[in-house]
């Protein structure tokens, strides 16, 4: 006979292990309130990457290339790597590829969470978790025009002298030819970073993007907050994003443009490959029930 009470037992313990790994059955950590799960911006890569809520290539926007063989699902994780790959793109020299995955959907306000781990070499690299938007009109915001957002949360490993140090920015430009952009930084720990090397271990980063607020979170903990005022201005919809991108000493700026540095071998170091475990996106639930994403 099968014993009935002890079954259902079983089966109640299997199916919240599946809510659980599932994402569903989780909070923001380190948030109160009532939070409904975005599942389009969501992803816990057991079973590779979704797909229909990612895409695997970007256009372009740096003297890098990306390239989808370079984002993979292993062992429950996304791995992104960056490699030297010499190649020309558009006629230009180009000597590195890397890996990123970007929502297929846009998005505007919530709470944004990783679970991740940094790529081994440094300086010359840069795991991030970031949006930003696509093709959005132009926007009348506190009497100046804005056509692009931005919002860094966070950028590792890009400070070639303290690997401890942690990004966040807050970005804009206008409609004008060339744009006039605007970047605003909080970095974490001042001249002396986090207390602790984010390519040693996984942990968790967040950001809750409001009207009037935008706040970013390490393990749960509040670790800076950007300016109000420039929070005021993040009013596109914008896209997901995580990515490993290429930083000095492989590009250099020049007039204001990065450009890549010849690098004729392969460098010491590479491949590096980032981890991440998982990436949620929740909405507050008044929030989640007037406000849906949409697609651009």
């Amino acid at each position: 006979m099968i014993n009935i009470q002890g079954g259902k037992k079983i089966f109640f313990t299997v199916f919240t292990i599946l809510l659980s790994l599932d994402g569903f059955a989780q909070k923001p950590v380190g948030l109160s309130g009532d939070w409904v799960l975005q599942k389009d911006f969501s992803d816990e890569f057991n079973n590779g990457i979704n797909t229909a809520n990612w895409t695997q290539s970007s256009d372009d926007f740096g003297p890098w290339s990306w390239d989808s063989k370079n984002s993979v699902a292993n062992n429950g994780n996304l791995e992104l790597t960056l490699d030297w790959d010499k190649h020309l793109k558009n006629g230009e020299q180009l000597y590195f590829t890397s890996g990123i995955i970007r929502s297929k959907k846009d998005i505007k306000y919530g709470y944004f969470e990783i679970r991740m781990k940094g790529a081994a070499e440094h300086p010359g690299v840069c795991p991030a978790f970031w949006t930003y938007s696509i093709g959005q009109p132009t926007k009348i915001i506190n009497g100046e025009r804005v056509k692009y957002n931005e919002i860094d949360f966070p950028e590792m490993e890009q400070r070639p002298n303290n690997v401890n140090l942690i990004d966040w920015n807050v970005i804009r430009a206008d409609d004008s030819s060339p744009q006039v952009r605007k970047s605003v930084r909080k970095t974490t720990g001042g001249n002396s970073g986090v207390g602790f090397d984010p390519r040693s271990a996984f942990h968790i980063y967040g950001c809750l993007w409001e009207h009037d607020s935008i706040k970013f979170y390490i393990d749960g903990k509040l670790v800076a907050t950007a300016d109000p005022s420039e929070a005021l201005f993040q009013q596109h919809q914008q896209r997901l994003v995580i990515s490993l991108g290429l930083r000095a000493p492989y590009l250099k700026y020049v007039n204001g443009k990065r450009v890549a540095v010849a690098a004729n071998n392969r460098p010491s170091g590479f491949p590096t490959t980032m981890q991440v475990d998982y990436v949620r996106t929740w909405k507050r639930k008044s929030d989640a029930l007037v406000s849906e994403p949409e697609n651009n």
